[in-house]
Formats: C-alpha cells, sequence, structure tokens
C-alpha cells in the first residue's frame, strides 16, 4: 500500500532500477566480504563527496538516491549503473567459484 505521490515514486523508482536486478544484489550482499578501505571509501563519501555535491539543506536520503540514479558520472553511466556492474562482478566471480568447487565447468 502506499500513502502518496512520493512513495508510489519511490516504488515505481524501485521496480525499474532495483527489483530487475535483485537477486544479483541479494547475492553480492551475501559473499561480499568489506574490508576497511571499504568503509575508509564510505567514510570518504560523508565527509568530503556528499558536501561538495549538496548543499546542506538537500541531503536527504531521497536527495541522495535521486542522485545515484539518475545522475551521470564520468562517461555516460550513472552510479547506480557503475555500481550494478561491480556486484555483478562479485556474482559471476561467487558463480564461477560455486561451478568450479562443485566440479562444474
Amino acid at each position: 500500500m502506499t500513502t502518496g505521490a512520493g512513495c508510489s515514486r519511490v516504488t515505481q523508482v524501485n521496480a525499474s532500477i532495483v527489483s530487475p536486478h535483485y537477486k544479483i544484489l541479494y547475492a553480492a550482499s551475501k559473499v561480499y566480504v568489506y574490508s576497511e578501505k571499504d568503509f575508509d571509501r564510505v567514510a570518504n563519501a560523508l565527509v568530503d563527496v556528499i558536501p561538495s555535491y549538496f548543499p546542506e539543506d538537500i541531503r536527504s536520503p531521497h536527495d541522495l538516491w535521486q542522485f545515484v540514479i539518475h545522475f551521470k558520472c564520468e562517461g555516460e553511466e550513472t552510479r547506480s549503473e557503475r555500481a550494478l556492474k561491480t556486484y555483478t562482478a562479485i556474482y559471476d566471480e561467487a558463480k564461477s567459484k560455486r561451478n568450479r568447487d562443485a566440479g562444474r565447468p
């Protein structure tokens, strides 16, 4: 159940951007082990990157999500498209390892 235009919009975005890739996102999240370097990158984003892109009055999770899914970064892909490539690589590597461990090609 949605309770307004904002919720409906979020549901549509999730249906078109997240839902088609749910299996890959879920599997990658189960196998990836975060490193200290990963957390350093997140800390850097919170301290340096986000403030350089967003004024203090537009830093809600909704604003950040809109930025991730809509705005192009270097090249012609959005940050979510770039992230999906990483998650797909993690998924593919885990699947390949599982197949190798099971003696499958």
